[in-house]
C-alpha cells in the first residue's frame, strides 16, 4: 500500500509528491492548480504540506500567497499531474492520508524549527555587525586612485574607506566573493546603517566586485556618502540612489545628502525609513533604467510614489547604449554640468508644480451660465444635427449617427451609418479645467438612459477604449471598421456650446450630492460622476420607502445595536455638513452574535446588503479605492481578521484620515492623492488591538479612537438583540430582519439625500446644539480630549438617527437613536478603559511592567560593598528617605528599554504628572545624583509611588 488514499485529493498529493518544492515559480503555479481544483481549505493543506519540503517554508507566507490566488486563473489541475509525470510519477493503488496526529506533530517540529532558524540568524547578523566594525576600524581613507573610482569617475568621501582584501579576509575568516569570484586588491568599505546602527558592510574591489558580510542584515540599511543632518528634514533634499557610484556622482553634482540603498529591492525600504526620519523633506529617487527596455526601474518608482517623492530617471536621449543604465553613466558621456542641470531641472519642475490651478475665466462657464435641462426616458438633444468633416458631414437622427462623404468630384456618396443615436450633451472638465471631456448620452435596447463623463485622453489611441465601453452599456456600433472608426472623430469634432463638471467623488460639491445615478440638487452647471476607479460603487434600490420603514426600521427599534448602526448610515452623509472628521466604529462579538446582521440592516440604507458591505481583506490601493467610491457617505467592511495584522492598524489610519498616498506621475511629480470624508462600520470576532497583538505590535491610541471599538454583545443575554418582537429567538429575529432588507433597500437613502440636499444651508446649525448636548450628558466632567473627540462622532451619529426620524423615514419615537447612541459610547467608554488620557496610561502601565520584571535582575545596589553581576544593566537601585526603593534608571536604559515605541519627553511629562518620576532640584527630569565607581552623571529617579494604585 502506498503511502496516500485512492481520492481525488490523495492523487494529487501523490503526485506533488514527486515535484521538488525549491522553486518559487514552479511552487506558485502548483497553488495555482491546486486551487483551481481545491479551493477550499484542503486544498490549502495538501499544497502546504507539499511546500514543507522546502527548508525556506513558512506557513504564514504560504497562506497570504494561497489567498491571493485567483482559483480561475487558467492554471488546471492537469499541470500538477504533468509535471509528476515528468519526474517520475505514476498513480498506482489506495493509500493512507497522513492522520491529524502525524500533521500536528510535523507543524510542531516546524515550529520548533523556525526557532531554531531565528536564533541561528541572530547570531549571523551579531558576528556580521562585529566583523563590520573591525574592517571599518582597520581601514583607512579611500584614495582617489582606487581603480573602481577612476573608473567611475568619482571622488571618494569620508564615509568611504579601503582596505586590503587580505586584511579583510583575515577579519572575515573567508575571502570575500561576488557570484563566486574572490574580491582582489584595494577593496572600497561602504559601512551599512540601518538607523543609526552599523549591521554590514558593502565591499567593493577595482573590478567592480560587490558583496556584502556572510549573515549581515543589509534588508533596510544603507550607505551614506555623508553624515545625514538632523531635524524633521524641512527644506532638505535628499536623493536616495541604488548603487556607491550613482550615489557618489549625484553627490558631486549635487553637494546635497545622498544615500545608496545598494540593491533595488532594497529602495523602498529605505525610502520609507527616511520619510519616517526626515517627515518634512523632499526625498529624490534616482532611478536606474532597464538594461533591456531603457524604462525606469520599477522599485524606485514605487518607492517615490510611497512617500510622496520626487523621481529623476537618467536620460541618454535617443540613442542610449544598451550598457548605460544610470546618472553615473550619464555622467560618463556627457559630463557633471549636465547631469547638475538635468537634477536642477527635475526639482525646479517639481517645485513649480501647483496644487490647484485657476481657471481661465473666458473660456469656463461661469456661475451665471445656466445648466442644460434635462429631458425625460430619451437622450438630450445635440445642440446640432449636423457637422462637417473631412469634406463630408456627420448626421445625427433618430436612427443614429452617420456620415455622408463625398466623392473626388464632390458628389455625396450613401450615408454610413456609425452607431445608434448618442447625444454628445456637453463639454465635461474638472473644477481646475483639467481632465477634458465629453459627456455622451444614450439609449440602450430597452430604452434605458445612460451617461458616461468620457476623458479625451481615451481617444489619443484608436478609440477602441470608447468603443469598449460604450459597446459595454448598450450603444449600438457598427461592425464596419472603416464606419466604428469615424466614431471617435464625430465625438471629438461635433460642436457643443454646454459645460459640465465631471468629479472623481461622490457625495458633495457644494449644494449639489453626487450619487452614481444622479446628482440632486441645483448648480449653476452639470455635476456628473466619472468612476476612476476600477471597483464600481455598489448603490442600488429595490422595494420602497414604506416598506423599509414597516420592516426592517421596525423590527431594528428597541435594539441599540441594530438603531445605532443604521443611524450611522444616516449619518455618514452629514459629516461633511457639520465638519466632523472621518472615523469607525467596530461591533466586537463572537459567532452568531448578530454583529453582521447589524452591518446588513445598516447596509440596507443604501443598497443591496448582500453585495453593498465589503471585507477588510484589501491592499491599501483597494482601500483607497473603496473609500474614495463611498465618500460622504458609509463604508461597510466585515471580517476584520482577514485583514493583514501587520498593517490594520495602518489601514484604519488610511480610512479615518481621509487621504490616500500621493503617487507620481510619469514626470515624477506628485499626482493629487485621493480624498474622502466618510464614517466606516465594521465587525469581527477581535478588536484592532489584539488583532495587531497577534504579531507582536501594540495598537497606539491614535488607531483606537479612529476605530472606536464596541462589544455587540448589547447585554440582554442575545447577543446583539434586547428586544425580539414575536420571533421565536434572535436567530429567527436576525434571519427575518436580513430578509426585510434584501426585499427592501436603497429607496430610504435616496428619500433621505432629496431631505438633507434641500435642507442644507441649515443643517449645521440646527445640528450643533444637539450634538453639543449628547456630549455634555454622555461624557463624565475631566474626560481626555480623546473621548470627547470620539463623543463627538457618537454624537453626529444620534443627531443623524434623530433627523431621519424626523423627516419621516424611521417611524421610530423621538429620542430612540439617541438612547442606542448612548448605550453604544458607554460600552466604548468601557471599553476603551475610562475618561483619562490613554496614552498616559499606556505609558504607566508599560514603565511598571517593565520594574514588575526586571526590578530584582537589571539594577545594581548603590550600597553593595562588593562586586555583583549585573547582566544588561539599565541602572541602580537605593533606600529612599521614606524607607521605599528608589530605581535610577540610565538615559539610555529610559528611552531604549523603560520607554520603548514612547516618545521619550511625553512619556516624562506623564510619569511626573503621576509622581513616578522625581527631578533633580536644578529643573531638570534627570537628577545628577553620583553613582559608586562611576561619578555623578544622569540618572531618572523612580520613586516607590509607582506600586500604590491599581
Amino acid at each position: 500500500m502506498n503511502a496516500y488514499s485512492n481520492t481525488e485529493r490523495g492523487r494529487i498529493a501523490s503526485a506533488l509528491s514527486h515535484i521538488p518544492a525549491h522553486d518559487r515559480d514552479l511552487w506558485l503555479k502548483m497553488g495555482m492548480a491546486v486551487k483551481s481544483e481545491l479551493p477550499d481549505d484542503e486544498g490549502f493543506a495538501v499544497w502546504s504540506e507539499w511546500s514543507q519540503q522546502d527548508d525556506s517554508y513558512k506557513e504564514n507566507d504560504a497562506l497570504a500567497v494561497w489567498r491571493s490566488i485567483d482559483p480561475h486563473g487558467g492554471v488546471s489541475i492537469g499541470s500538477v499531474f504533468h509535471e509528476a509525470m515528468a519526474n517520475g510519477w505514476t498513480h498506482q493503488g489506495e493509500v493512507a492520508v497522513p492522520s491529524p496526529a502525524a500533521l500536528a506533530q510535523r507543524k510542531a517540529e516546524r515550529a520548533k524549527a523556525e526557532v531554531t532558524r531565528q536564533a541561528k540568524e541572530a547570531r549571523k547578523r551579531a558576528a556580521a555587525m562585529e566583523k563590520a566594525a573591525a574592517i571599518w576600524a582597520a581601514a583607512m581613507p579611500a584614495g582617489t586612485d582606487h581603480p573602481y573610482l577612476v573608473r567611475k569617475q568619482v571622488a571618494p568621501t569620508d564615509t568611504l574607506r579601503e582596505l586590503a582584501v587580505d586584511a579583510v579576509a583575515a577579519i572575515l575568516g573567508y575571502v570575500p566573493k561576488s557570484s563566486g569570484e574572490p574580491l582582489a586588491g584595494r577593496v572600497l568599505v561602504a559601512p551599512v546603517h540601518a538607523g543609526d546602527m552599523l549591521t554590514t558592510c558593502e565591499l567593493i574591489d577595482g573590478t567592480g566586485r560587490k558583496c556584502a558580510l556572510y549573515g549581515g542584515a543589509k534588508a533596510g540599511g544603507y550607505w551614506a556618502a555623508q553624515s545625514l543632518p538632523d531635524g524633521d528634514g524641512a527644506g532638505l533634499v535628499l536623493f536616495i540612489a541604488e548603487g556607491v557610484a550613482t550615489t557618489l556622482t549625484v553627490h558631486m553634482a549635487t553637494c546635497q545628502p545622498c544615500i545608496a540603498a545598494l540593491s533595488s529591492n532594497n529602495l523602498l525600504a529605505v525610502t520609507k525609513a527616511m520619510r519616517k526620519r526626515y517627515p518634512a523633506a523632499l526625498l529624490a529617487l534616482v532611478a536606474d533604467l532597464v538594461k533591456a527596455t531603457g524604462e525606469p526601474d520599477h522599485h524606485a518608482a514605487k518607492a517615490a510614489q510611497a512617500v510622496d517623492g520626487l523621481l529623476i530617471v537618467p536620460d541618454f536621449g535617443d540613442q542610449r547604449a544598451e550598457g548605460e543604465t544610470d546618472i553615473n553613466d550619464m555622467a560618463a558621456r556627457f559630463g557633471l554640468d549636465v547631469v547638475r542641470g538635468h537634477i536642477e531641472i527635475a526639482l525646479s519642475v517639481h517645485a513649480a508644480t501647483p496644487d490647484a490651478q485657476e481657471a481661465p475665466q473666458d473660456d469656463i462657464a461661469s456661475a451665471d451660465t445656466p445648466a442644460p435641462a434635462k429631458a425625460k426616458g430619451k437622450p438630450m438633444e445635440p445642440d446640432s444635427e449636423t457637422c462637417s468633416y473631412a469634406g463630408g458631414t456627420f448626421d445625427v437622427s433618430g436612427r443614429g449617427v452617420f456620415f455622408i462623404g463625398t466623392d473626388k468630384d464632390n458628389n455625396e456618396l450613401p450615408p454610413r451609418w456609425i452607431c445608434s443615436r448618442l447625444g454628445i450633451v456637453a463639454k465635461t472638465r474638472d473644477a481646475k479645467s483639467g481632465e477634458w471631456g465629453r459627456l455622451l448620452e444614450w439609449c440602450d435596447d430597452d430604452k434605458v438612459r445612460h451617461q458616461w463623463a468620457m476623458p479625451l485622453e481615451l481617444l489619443q489611441s484608436d478609440g477602441t477604449d470608447m468603443r469598449r465601453e460604450l459597446a459595454r452599456m448598450g450603444l449600438t456600433i457598427s461592425p464596419v471598421k472603416a464606419q466604428r472608426d469615424l466614431l471617435a472623430a464625430f465625438v471629438q469634432v461635433w460642436p457643443v456650446k454646454s459645460r459640465a463638471r465631471c468629479v472623481e467623488r461622490l457625495g458633495w460639491h457644494g449644494a449639489v450630492y453626487v450619487t452614481p445615478a444622479e446628482s440632486i440638487g441645483q448648480d449653476a452647471e452639470i455635476v456628473v460622476f466619472q468612476n476612476a476607479h476600477a471597483i464600481e460603487p455598489a448603490f442600488s434600490v429595490a422595494g420602497t420607502l414604506d416598506g423599509w420603514r414597516a420592516s426592517v426600521a421596525a423590527l431594528a427599534a428597541g435594539n441599540s445595536r441594530l438603531v445605532f448602526t443604521l443611524s450611522v448610515a444616516f449619518a455618514g452623509t452629514l459629516a461633511d455638513v457639520v465638519g466632523e472628521d472621518s472615523g469607525g466604529f467596530h461591533l466586537r462579538g463572537g459567532s452568531s452574535s448578530g454583529k453582521t446582521t447589524a452591518l446588513k440592516v445598516a447596509a440596507s440604507v443604501w443598497g443591496d446588503p448582500n453585495t453593498y458591505p465589503r471585507l477588510w481583506r484589501a491592499t491599501a490601493n483597494g482601500l483607497e479605492g473603496l473609500a474614495a467610491l463611498h465618500n460622504d457617505g458609509l463604508l461597510i467592511l466585515d471580517e476584520l481578521s482577514q485583514v493583514d495584522p501587520k498593517e490594520a492598524g495602518e489601514a484604519a489610519y488610511l480610512l479615518a484620515n481621509g487621504q490616500g498616498k500621493a503617487r507620481a506621475s510619469r514626470t515624477g511629480t506628485a499626482r493629487q492623492a485621493s480624498r474622502w470624508r466618510l464614517l466606516f462600520l465594521s465587525a469581527g470576532e477581535e478588536s484592532l488591538t489584539a488583532l495587531m497583538a497577534r504579531v507582536g505590535k501594540k495598537a497606539n491610541t491614535g488607531q483606537e479612537i479612529r476605530l472606536a471599538d464596541i462589544d455587540a454583545d448589547a447585554g440582554a443575554g442575545m447577543g446583539a438583540f434586547e428586544t425580539l418582537y414575536d420571533q421565536p429567538s434572535p436567530a429567527a429575529l436576525a434571519l427575518a430582519v436580513k430578509d426585510a432588507a434584501i426585499r427592501c433597500h436603497g429607496a430610504v437613502g435616496v428619500a433621505w439625500l432629496r431631505c438633507i440636499v434641500a435642507d442644507r444651508a441649515t443643517l449645521a446649525d440646527d445640528m450643533a446644539d444637539g450634538i453639543k448636548s449628547f456630549v455634555v450628558e454622555a461624557v463624565p466632567k475631566d474626560a481626555a480630549g480623546q473621548v470627547l473627540r470620539v463623543a463627538r462622532r457618537f454624537a453626529l451619529v444620534a443627531m443623524a438617527g434623530e433627523l431621519a426620524t424626523h423627516y419621516g423615514l424611521t417611524g421610530w419615537g423621538k429620542g430612540e437613536a439617541i438612547g442606542a447612541a448612548r448605550k453604544c459610547f458607554a460600552a466604548w467608554l468601557d471599553a476603551f478603559g475610562g475618561i483619562g488620557n490613554r496614552e498616559e496610561r499606556n505609558v504607566l502601565s508599560q514603565v511598571r511592567a517593565f520594574f514588575e520584571a526586571h526590578g530584582a535582575s537589571r539594577f545594581e545596589d548603590m550600597t553593595a560593598t562588593s562586586d555583583q553581576r549585573i547582566i544588561n544593566r539599565a541602572g541602580f537601585y537605593r533606600t529612599g528617605a521614606d524607607g521605599g526603593r528608589e530605581f535610577l534608571v540610565l538615559p539610555e536604559a529610559f528611552k531604549r528599554d523603560v520607554c520603548a515605541g514612547f516618545d521619550t519627553r511625553a512619556a516624562v511629562l506623564a510619569l511626573v504628572a503621576a509622581g513616578w518620576l522625581q527631578p533633580g532640584n536644578d529643573g531638570k527630569t534627570a537628577q545628577k545624583p553620583r553613582i559608586p565607581g562611576i561619578g555623578p552623571t544622569r540618572c531618572y529617579v523612580f520613586t516607590a509611588r509607582m506600586w500604590e494604585g491599581e
